[in-house]
């Protein structure tokens, strides 16, 4: 009975304990997508496309952009495979590779590991060339995820698009209610491409990023964030090997976020993302000091009748 007693005990203390989870352990992070992830491939393409004047080393912003945040020893501390090419759509065409071709030759020329974190963000661009078939694109989003997980990806983290019609390209313009509509409607048919994907790989890790609700949280509350004007291009931007944004910019150029914005994308980007077990603070120590202090004089009064 005093044994029983011991052991209802016991499972009681181990419920006021905080509970420990499993880390990501991701040793590669491997990106497909266009100019809000590209860290100097088109630039090694042809350089004239991203004036290095206007744009820190071959990248569409100020500086670094999320995807090195996230690599960064302060968050994933992990190495970086970049595949994005700015100006590329999800089907791509003859100028730069799109989403199908960046993943299908990473595939055919690299081994997936499974601490391997795959991250796709992409689909702009096919709006801003004219396209209006939203469906279209995130089917095609659909189709990379079947080869990365026909080919044995394990960790796989998609983001929908932000608002384009609050770029400050086309925000207050006629067109920016219909961009607004495409990035909702592109954004509604990606849930459901993923939620198919979901149900074939029911094995793969999938986490989804809400960069919609995160550019629109920014805008409605900038000062939250660190901003001060969040519908102008930077006025940096129009000087000539000026990265500055002591401003407090939310956009560098017409589309693209500064990379004070790309850090904020990383920093949320990482809350999702179960990379770290959760470790009992100090403070919850303290708190739990009461507890472990009496499981230890209770065991010591029954100990004896073992």
């Amino acid at each position: 009975m005093k044994l029983k007693k011991i052991i209802s005990i016991v499972l009681i203390f181990s419920l006021c304990l905080p509970a420990i989870t499993m880390a990501l352990d991701v040793q590669t992070l491997v990106i497909f997508g266009d100019s809000l992830s590209d860290t100097g491939n088109l630039y090694a393409l042809d350089p004239s496309q991203v004036p290095e004047q206007d744009y820190y080393q071959g990248r569409f912003s100020n500086g670094p952009v999320w995807v090195e945040y996230l690599a960064d020893t302060q968050y994933l501390d992990c190495d970086l495979i970049n595949n994005a090419y700015a100006g590329a759509t999800t089907d791509g065409d003859d100028t730069v590779p799109g989403l199908i071709s960046q993943v299908n030759d990473f595939i055919d020329s690299t081994t997936i590991e499974s601490n391997m974190l795959f991250a796709i963000w992409i689909g702009a661009n096919d709006f801003l060339d004219g396209s209006v078939d939203f469906q279209k694109s995130a089917d095609n989003i659909g189709l990379a995820l079947a080869d990365l997980g026909a080919a044995g990806a394990q960790e796989i983290l998609i983001i929908n698009l932000p608002d384009i019609g609050e770029t400050p390209a086309l925000s207050g313009t006629l067109i920016s209610p219909l961009a607004t509509f495409l990035t909702q409607q592109f954004n509604n048919a990606l849930a459901d491409v993923i939620d198919s994907f979901k149900a074939q790989y029911p094995d793969i890790n999938v986490y989804e990023f809400d960069a919609y609700a995160l550019l629109q949280d920014i805008i409605d509350t900038p000062e939250a964030y660190g901003f001060n004007n969040v519908s102008q291009v930077c006025p940096s931007f129009n000087e000539a090997d000026n990265f500055d944004n002591s401003a407090g910019y939310l956009f560098w150029d017409l589309i693209h976020p500064t990379t004070e914005a790309h850090k904020e994308f990383a920093n949320q980007i990482i809350s999702i993302l179960p990379v770290e077990a959760e470790q009992i603070s100090n403070d919850e120590l303290h708190d739990n000091q009461s507890f472990i202090e009496l499981f230890h004089q209770i065991f010591e009064q029954f100990s004896d009748n073992f």
